[in-house]
């Protein structure tokens, strides 16, 4: 998104609340203060809600750590810092390919028994211009829900803004979908309805 700033969004989100804007996180107000100390967590939590397509990312690790898990699996694979959420792992490159059958991610690390595997993750994307504006949108009313009962007291307000943000990332994850075409699979022997 081409003219928007953290502090453009966190003003959207304040105007949901009916608080005065900001200038700069470094204000001194207790809006600024909590926008401080929860932006990023906010942002990285909204990131991980859905498939945005601006955030997810291609890995091929081919290459185990040194010492596999004690048990259970066979390979360790040390994540990337930026990875969310680790949302796939097919067995080929064909993105309908289905996924390996077993792994788990456990601390910063994916365990499986594959000494060669294909991931789409999510990852942390700090650079506001590349957010879709569905995604500005809604992390505005994360951030509105969140910071809402400090700023405002208001109960109601709160429930209401969550209501509101989980509608915000079904229809932004319904718009984001539609990016793209997949694969359809016909089957070739044809069905007689009556």
């Amino acid at each position: 998104m081409a003219n928007i700033s953290d502090v453009g969004i966190a003003n959207i989100a304040l105007g949901l609340l009916g608080v005065k804007p900001i200038t700069s996180f470094g204000d001194d107000s207790k809006a600024a203060q909590l926008l401080t100390n929860q932006y990023e967590a906010l942002r990285d939590a909204t990131l991980e809600d859905r498939e945005w397509s601006f955030a997810i990312k291609r890995y091929i690790f081919d290459s185990a750590v040194e010492a596999s898990p004690v048990f259970g699996y066979t390979y360790a694979f040390n994540l990337p810092a930026d990875v969310l959420r680790v949302v796939a792992m097919p067995i080929s490159d064909d993105d309908n390919a289905p996924g390996i059958d077993s792994w788990v991610v456990e601390g910063r690390q994916i365990l499986c028994n594959e000494d060669y595997i294909r991931v789409r993750a999510i990852i942390r994307v700090e650079t506001v211009t590349d957010f879709s504006p569905s995604f500005v949108q809604a992390f505005a009313y994360r951030i509105a829900h969140q910071l809402c009962v400090p700023l405002t007291e208001n109960i109601k307000h709160f429930a209401e803004l969550e209501k509101e943000y989980d509608k915000r990332i079904s229809e932004a994850a319904a718009t984001n979908g539609m990016q793209g075409k997949s694969q359809v699979l016909r089957s070739t022997n044809l069905t007689r309805v009556r």
